[in-house]
């Protein structure tokens, strides 16, 4: 890329940022819709998002458009992690009490597939169960960079986009065929003021910012 289109050092640094302020707008305010629209066709749409500005980098003809479509890119690439967090949080939704009571009767629970208590994930499991899903993440740079490692060289850049758009579409089909909408996520009704009264709380969370500070901290590093 920085051959092929004669790029700076400094000039490379932005085409790589504009990936991350497309992930911070995504991440303002992403949320806020998918509480609206829920997991499922939310994701569905990022994926499908992620994976056409992938293609479309595969056909920029200049430096200036391609920055436009990595912040694009970016913007689809953020709604990820918040979606994944609120698929968490569907299963998780319920109380330990109510877990208990509906432990009670698991035969009936098998059974009854609309059952969202069956679903949950007990509060001592919930830490394995996420970094079940983080493994995704990780995973795909072990098996990634292996491959795009020789992929560029021998096909090009362009060639390797054009691959990684194909699976992304696949990706976002088996998502929206497999994946099942917990009740918790459907639209919310909350009021605006709701919501940012419960914002206002959230800032003051010194254990919460602590946590921002420390995820803040890794991205930086990574």
């Amino acid at each position: 890329i920085i051959s092929d289109f004669k790029l700076s050092n400094a000039q490379f640094g932005w085409l790589t940022s504009g990936f991350a302020f497309g992930c911070l707008f995504s991440n303002l305010c992403g949320g806020f819709i998918l509480d609206r629209v829920g997991v499922k066709y939310m994701w569905t749409i990022a994926i499908v998002g992620w994976s056409s500005m992938m293609l479309a980098q595969a056909f920029v003809p200049n430096y200036p458009i391609f920055v436009f479509v990595r912040i694009l890119m970016g913007i689809f690439e953020g709604v990820n992690f918040l979606a994944m967090d609120r698929a968490h949080a569907d299963y998780w939704v319920i109380d330990e009490d109510t877990i208990e009571k509906d432990g009670n009767n698991n035969e009936s629970n098998e059974n009854n597939d609309n059952n969202n208590s069956s679903n949950v994930v007990r509060r001592h499991h919930r830490s394995f169960h996420l970094s079940l899903s983080l493994l995704g993440v990780f995973l795909a740079f072990v098996i990634g960079y292996p491959i795009f490692s020789n992929t560029v060289p021998k096909y090009g850049w362009r060639a390797t986009f054009i691959g990684l758009a194909i699976l992304g579409f696949v990706s976002a089909l088996l998502f929206l065929v497999v994946y099942r909408e917990q009740d918790s996520s459907k639209k919310s009704t909350s009021k605006g003021i709701l919501v940012w009264e419960e914002t206002k709380m959230l800032l003051r969370d010194k254990s919460l910012l602590a946590v921002c500070w420390s995820f803040g901290t890794f991205g930086y590093v990574l």
